[in-house]
């Protein structure tokens, strides 16, 4: 049955989160976890544990989900049939060995009655293992993990290196737009001659090489160019700027193909610790002949998920 299956699954998950009031979000979340059957296993400050049935796994995320923004999601399922079923069998062969020593024990010379105690003894111990080690198992397979962090535990920003082989790519960086915004650096590159497109709500620079803008809660909008060169297709270069910032430390958000213009391109958004700030950091990137038009967009979680819309909506008015 769907039932039976699912006691032989397991599934761990985990959350980063960014919400308004952590204490009355983990309240929500652990009652929430409650009601679907589960409990809470463990509660810090900026992190919760909590287990639910495994086919509430799905409910629970969303609940979570609802609470806030989402900046990074892993979610993953095992089937322990095997495993299970390899556990049983090994403790049913050890209890049946421990049965025939008790069974010769009252037969036992006295000079191996010392030697059959010992190995009683030894398999009793293994037994406990066996037997501690199948009821995780199980509870593992009736239980599912879900992990919730309220910000990213590992404080450490993503590289800044120039690992790639293509030149572009290594100027993607979180760290370098927030600079180069700090210190009015203006860009060295070729000047964006398209259309400047300004998101709703955002203030422009004036001059310089790039098209910039910024919003009253901090959240950075820019738009320059490059050389096509080497030039190649939007799907390798989808490839490459997903492997590349993975690579560097960023977590994929989201992923999607747009176009501007008429002019084909990509997006993809990306979540990373920036000081004790957790960012969103989106780019777009449209192959438009010999020149490669690059959208730049970042701001805290919390900031930017108000903006999204209104970055999007400018990218779209963009003519490459």
């Amino acid at each position: 049955s769907s039932s039976a299956a699912a006691t032989r699954r397991s599934a761990l998950a985990s959350l980063v989160l960014a919400v308004e009031q952590r204490e009355a979000s983990a309240d929500r979340l652990v009652a929430a976890a409650e009601e679907l059957g589960g409990y809470l296993s463990a509660r810090s400050l900026d992190a919760l544990t909590l287990r639910v049935p495994v086919g509430a796994s799905e409910a629970l995320l969303a609940r979570a989900e609802a609470e806030g923004v989402v900046a990074a999601r892993d979610y993953a399922r095992r089937d322990l049939s095997v495993e299970l079923a390899e556990q049983q069998a090994t403790l049913d062969s050890r209890r049946e060995v421990l049965a025939q020593y008790f069974e010769v024990l009252p037969e036992a010379g006295a000079g191996s009655v010392i030697a059959v105690e010992r190995e009683i003894t030894r398999l009793i111990a293994e037994l406990e293992q066996l037997e501690g080690a199948l009821r995780m198992a199980r509870n593992q397979a009736t239980y599912a993990t879900v992990d919730i962090a309220f910000q990213f535990r590992d404080r450490a920003a993503p590289i800044r290196d120039g690992s790639s082989s293509f030149a572009w790519l290594n100027t993607l960086n979180l760290a370098g737009l927030i600079d180069d915004f700090q210190d009015g650096t203006r860009g060295e590159g070729p000047r964006y001659w398209g259309r400047p497109a300004t998101p709703e709500g955002f203030s422009a620079y004036r001059g310089g090489r790039e098209h910039r803008a910024v919003s009253p809660d901090e959240v950075m909008f820019r738009v320059r160019s490059v050389r096509h060169d080497p030039p190649a297709e939007l799907s390798f270069w989808t490839e490459a700027v997903r492997v590349r910032m993975e690579a560097a430390g960023y977590r994929l958000v989201r992923e999607e193909d747009l176009s501007a213009g008429g002019v084909p391109g990509g997006l993809i958004e990306l979540s990373a610790p920036y000081g004790q700030t957790d960012y969103s950091y989106l780019i777009a990137f449209f192959p438009a002949g010999r020149r490669l038009v690059i959208v730049e967009a970042a701001g805290a979680i919390t900031d930017f998920e108000g903006r999204r819309a209104a970055v999007r909506a400018a990218i779209l008015e963009l003519t490459p």
